[in-house]
C-alpha cells in the first residue's frame, strides 16, 4: 500500500502533490479497517469528475485485502458505451473482487407496497397506474413525486403552491385556459 501521506516536508513534484491527498485518505480507510469494517458510498458516477473517478480506481487496487467495502451508484441505462464512466466500470467489472447488482424497477405490486408505506393508508389503484406510468417504477422518482401528489389528500405543499403561482402569473390568458 501506498503510505504517501506520512511523507514530511513540502512536496517536490507535481505527483507528489497529487499523491498526498490520495495517500492520506488510504491512510485513513486502512487505519479505521483495523478496528472495524469501512463502507463507502458513491452516488451517481456519472456525475464523478476525473479525479473522483481515479481516487475510486487507486482505493479499488489497494484495499482489495481489506474489510473496505466501497459501493457505486449508477443508471447503466442512461451510459453510452464511448463514456468515460462506462470504461471506469468496465475496468472495475474485470477484477474478480468486484459484484455488480443489477436493481430492477417496481412492478405494480412493489410500487404499490411502498406507495401505501409512504403514505400510511391505502392508495387508490388508478393513482398506482399513474405514479407507474409516470415512474417507470423507479422508487426513488416515485418516493420524490408522492408529498407533491394531490390526490393522496394533503394537497401541494406550501412552497410548491407559491412556485407555481408565481408560474402561473407570468403565463397570458389563453395559456391559462388550457
Amino acid at each position: 500500500p501506498l503510505h504517501s501521506a506520512g511523507v514530511v516536508g513540502p512536496p517536490t513534484s507535481d505527483r507528489q502533490c497529487e499523491a498526498r491527498p490520495i495517500g492520506a485518505v488510504l491512510a485513513r480507510l486502512e487505519s479505521r479497517r483495523l478496528a472495524s469494517h469501512v463502507v463507502g458510498i458513491v452516488e451517481d458516477i456519472p456525475w464523478a469528475d476525473d479525479d473522483t473517478r481515479d481516487l475510486i480506481g487507486f482505493l479499488h487496487r489497494h484495499l482489495r485485502s481489506s474489510r473496505v467495502l466501497i459501493a457505486l451508484s449508477v443508471r447503466t441505462d442512461e451510459l453510452d458505451r464511448q463514456d468515460a464512466v462506462a470504461r471506469f466500470l468496465g475496468e472495475l467489472e474485470r477484477d474478480e473482487g468486484v459484484e455488480r447488482l443489477e436493481l430492477q424497477a417496481f412492478d405494480r405490486t412493489e410500487l404499490e407496497t411502498m406507495l401505501e408505506r409512504q403514505a400510511g393508508r391505502t392508495v387508490p389503484a388508478v393513482l398506482v397506474e399513474e405514479f407507474l406510468a409516470r415512474t417507470c417504477g423507479n422508487p426513488f422518482y416515485a418516493d420524490q413525486l408522492l408529498p407533491m401528489c394531490v390526490a393522496v389528500g394533503a394537497g401541494l405543499p406550501p412552497q410548491l403552491r407559491v412556485v407555481l403561482r408565481a408560474c402561473l402569473a407570468e403565463l397570458c390568458d389563453v395559456c391559462l385556459a388550457v
